[in-house]
């Protein structure tokens, strides 16, 4: 396939939907950010009053929001609802298509791009779908056929990799010798299962035979910052309990043990970042894809899977024992982890689409 050829006075043009969860949404400021530097002109389209808009705003990125209802995990009311409203959805997005005039539209996730990817389609602009998960989800599927690229988590396919900012140096083996550093995450909204059983699980584990000294930085969400905080209370170590932390590959470059959710990003920084987990699918995901994302790790010895519904018994603090004391299994899994990140370098993976976009050196 032939790059696209610009004149040099034409300044490219891309577009850029998805967005509801993390997994969408970071990858899409990522890929606009990387996009910007390089001297294209970018717009994200995504529902209103959502993260994705709150993301583009803090950062300058011009938005453009359209309303759009999702489909799985309905029920045939709001199915029906969600069809009616997709025609007009439809058409607005083909109108602000025409008048941006994208020379390429990048879909990574979520029902919020269904209306974009269709007009793209039927404008005839190019379409990359960015799937980030180990399964396939339901608009990404749906919206295959107007695709010229599906770009997946396999680095070894010829556009997979999930893009990111920077892969962090990984952090000195130090970082697994006592003091330990224990990082929770829920995802960007926090984990209610997490929140309210980790802080107890912790803290009865602390100074138990055989456990070394440890911190604990534990982000939350904002809905249940101050819930969490006071589950912590007593707490005999060390501990920080966020909202929402900015820098989380940071976090997770000096951290001991990372004890978090499985969704697309969270396994992507964590692992990019050569850190061990502990990885808790939330149960009701949709294709029950955040185990399928943790697996992929946890067969390359890379990490471990429990169940939410486990957590609260002995079994997960006799293995917490088990992995806290045990500096050596911690540094091998936490590099198994690192040699089998799905995380590739923004710019390398823009430049993966030259044959659809050319060279954006020189955009």
């Amino acid at each position: 396939m032939a790059a696209k050829r610009f004149p040099l006075e034409r300044v490219r043009r891309l577009l850029v939907t998805g967005g509801g969860t993390g997994g969408h949404v970071i990858p899409a400021i990522t890929i606009l950010d990387e996009a910007r530097k390089r001297g294209v002109a970018v717009l994200y389209a995504g529902a209103p009053d959502s993260l994705e808009e709150r993301q583009a705003k803090n950062r300058s990125i011009p938005f453009s929001p359209l309303k759009v209802t999702g489909f799985a995990g309905k029920g045939v009311s709001e199915k029906v609802r969600a069809l009616g409203i997709l025609p007009g959805a439809i058409r607005k997005a083909s109108l602000q298509i025409r008048a941006f005039s994208p020379d390429l539209l990048i879909g990574t996730g979520g029902y919020v791009q269904i209306p974009w990817v269709v007009s793209a389609g039927f404008s005839g602009v190019p379409v990359v779908l960015l799937e980030p998960n180990a399964v396939s989800g339901w608009s990404n599927r749906i919206l295959s056929p107007f695709a010229q690229i599906i770009s997946t988590i396999h680095q070894d396919a010829p556009y997979g990799g999930v893009p990111v900012r920077g892969i962090p140096d990984v952090g000195s083996v130090e970082r697994f010798r006592e003091p330990l550093r224990i990082v929770v995450v829920g995802g960007s909204q926090g984990a209610r299962a997490l929140n309210e059983g980790i802080p107890r699980i912790l803290s009865d584990l602390y100074g138990k035979p055989g456990v070394p000294a440890f911190s604990v930085v534990h982000q939350s969400g904002e809905k249940w910052l101050e819930m969490t905080r006071s589950a912590y209370n007593g707490a005999p170590f060390e501990v920080d309990v966020c909202g929402f932390l900015e820098n989380l590959p940071e976090y997770y470059r000096t951290a001991s043990l990372v004890i978090c959710r499985s969704g697309a990003m969270t396994v992507t920084e964590v692992t990019a970042a050569g850190a061990p987990a502990v990885y808790i699918p939330y149960p009701h995901a949709i294709g029950d894809h955040q185990r399928r994302n943790a697996e992929i790790i946890a067969n390359c010895s890379g990490g471990w899977i429990w169940r939410e519904s486990l957590i609260q018994e002995s079994g997960f603090s006799h293995f917490l024992i088990n992995v806290l004391s045990n500096p050596d299994l911690l540094s091998k899994t936490g590099e198994n982890a690192r040699l089998n990140t799905p995380a590739v370098m923004v710019d390398r993976w823009l430049e993966r689409l030259s044959p659809i976009w050319g060279n954006l050196s020189n955009a």
